[in-house]
Parts: C-alpha cells; sequence; structure tokens
C-alpha cells in the first residue's frame, strides 16, 4: 500500500512538473516535502522532484535551499548508485552551475571536473553531454576572467560538436554564441563578427532566411558593427531584424521592441535625429500598447 502511494506521489509530482506554472508548483513542493518526511530526504526516489525543487528555488534566487536540496540529492545518489554513475555526473553539473551564479567559483570548478570525468568514463569522451560540460566549464572561467581557459574549453567543446554532431547543429550555434561573446566581451570584433556571420549563414541553412532565430544573430552581429564604427551595416543588420521579428512575433514583442530601441540608439548617436524620431515613435506607441495588454 505505501509503495503505491510513493508511486502515486511520484506521478502526480511529475504530472505538476510537465504542467509548470505557480499554482502547480506549490502543489509540487507540497507533495516532495510530505514524501521527504516519509521517506528522509535522501532517499533516491525522490530525486527527480527535489530536483526540479531546487530548480525553482534558483529561479526565485533562494541559493540555499536550493543548495541544501542538491547536496542532499548528491548524498543520496552516491550512496544508491555508486561515485561514477551518470546521475551523479548530472547533480554534479548542476550544483556546479548554480555555484558559478552566486560567483563560488572555487567549489564549482572541482564539481565540473568530476563531472566531466564520469561523463567522459560512462558515454565515452566524444558524447555530448562530455561536450555540453566543456561549455559548462568555458562558462565557470568566462565568469571569473580567465579568458584564456575560457576560449580552451569552449574551443574543445566546439571541435567535439561538430565531429559528432555536425556544423550546423544548434547545440554548435549555441557553444558559437559562447565563444562569439567571449570575443566581443574582449574587444576582438574581428572574431566575434566572424563567428556571427558564420552563425547566421548556418541558420539561413537548416532554418531559412525568415526564422525569427535570425533576428537575434542579426541583433548580435550588428551590435559588433556599431563596435567597429561601421555604422552602416549596423543600421541594415537592425532594419532585417526588426522585420523578422515583427513578421513572427508582432508589434509588440520585446524582441521587436529591443531591436527598435537599438536602432532609434544608433541614430541618436550618428546626430540623425530626423531618423531616430519615427523610430522612438513607433517604440512608445508599441511600448504602451504592450502596458494596456498586460493592464487588462
Amino acid at each position: 500500500m505505501k509503495s503505491n502511494f510513493f508511486e502515486l506521489a511520484e506521478a502526480l509530482i511529475e504530472f505538476l512538473n510537465r504542467l509548470g506554472g505557480r499554482y502547480n508548483r506549490g502543489w509540487r513542493h507540497f507533495l516532495a516535502g510530505g514524501l521527504e518526511m516519509v521517506l528522509g530526504s535522501e532517499h533516491p526516489v525522490l530525486a527527480g522532484s527535489l530536483i526540479r525543487i531546487a530548480e525553482d528555488h534558483i529561479a526565485e534566487k533562494k541559493y540555499v535551499a536550493a543548495e541544501r536540496l542538491l547536496k542532499s540529492v548528491l548524498r543520496a545518489q552516491k550512496a544508491h548508485f555508486r561515485e561514477g554513475h551518470s546521475r551523479v555526473a548530472e547533480t554534479l553539473s548542476r550544483l556546479a552551475k548554480l555555484y558559478v551564479e552566486v560567483g563560488y567559483y572555487r567549489n564549482a570548478e572541482p564539481l565540473l571536473f568530476q563531472a566531466l570525468k564520469v561523463r567522459a568514463k560512462v558515454h565515452g569522451m566524444e558524447h555530448p553531454l562530455v561536450a555540453s560540460t566543456l561549455a559548462d566549464l568555458g562558462a565557470l572561467y568566462k565568469a571569473r576572467g580567465d579568458y584564456v581557459q575560457a576560449e580552451s574549453f569552449y574551443r574543445k567543446c566546439r571541435n567535439m560538436q561538430e565531429r559528432t554532431l555536425g556544423h550546423d547543429h544548434p547545440q554548435v550555434i549555441a557553444t558559437l554564441e559562447a565563444l562569439a561573446r567571449l570575443y566581443y566581451d574582449q574587444g576582438y570584433f574581428d572574431q566575434a563578427a566572424h563567428l556571427y556571420l558564420r552563425i547566421l549563414k548556418a541558420q539561413e541553412r537548416t532554418l531559412g532566411r525568415s526564422d525569427p532565430a535570425l533576428a537575434k544573430s542579426l541583433n548580435n552581429l550588428a551590435v559588433v558593427r556599431v563596435a567597429e564604427g561601421d555604422f552602416e551595416a549596423a543600421e541594415q543588420l537592425y532594419i532585417r531584424a526588426g522585420k523578422i521579428s515583427e513578421r513572427a512575433w508582432g508589434p509588440s514583442h520585446p524582441e521587436v521592441l529591443k531591436t527598435l530601441n537599438n536602432l532609434a540608439s544608433l541614430y541618436k548617436s550618428q546626430g540623425e535625429y530626423g531618423k531616430a524620431e519615427p523610430v522612438s515613435a513607433k517604440l512608445n506607441r508599441m511600448r504602451k500598447k504592450a502596458l494596456s495588454a498586460v493592464a487588462r
């Protein structure tokens, strides 16, 4: 009877996980709390639920509560499985990302290397999870300001992904974006522009020339062109990004407003107030429209 209750509660929690939303989140926490009282916080059946609750806490910036849950899950998994299990690696990675988010980089580093070692042993060196851990290490070192190490790990990740997934895969694109941002932050605008152009070409091949994903890449490239002083190129990129976003999402979408704001700022920085005025006017109209829609 007790095992049936546990199975039912776990199934209900998973159902609420899939639905999402604040109300369902509350029920998820309530049910998981009941199971935790009966089973103890380190019972392996609770791992999935506790991880989801930890993610809720992270989203709400309740980092201490999230850390407590993830450490509890990690202890339970190590006791129930073994040090070298893939689930242990997943929790190590989640806990490391939490530490990176709050700036505890020294805590995060050994956890990511443990996760990398486990994943390489369990899945093989060319597995996508190994590549994602390399990307996580790149993000860690970038956050620490160690750009040389960050570039090294991002490059290793990209090379591995290209070998196993192909040059146009979304995971490759994500790594190229991270590498491009790294170059931009260091003022290496040529390298950043080269990667953003490569991303655009890959997206056009796989998604078409009007997919909304291109709008983000066009915006990113425009920012680089502004930094390079190529304002004419930046203008055309912003205009194209705005048209794609507006067709895809409508005139009041945040991405459209962001592009309009960037374009208006570009015109103002060049003293072209005649061009800036209609763009700013449209931006203000769309913002008011978006606010009135939220107020209803």
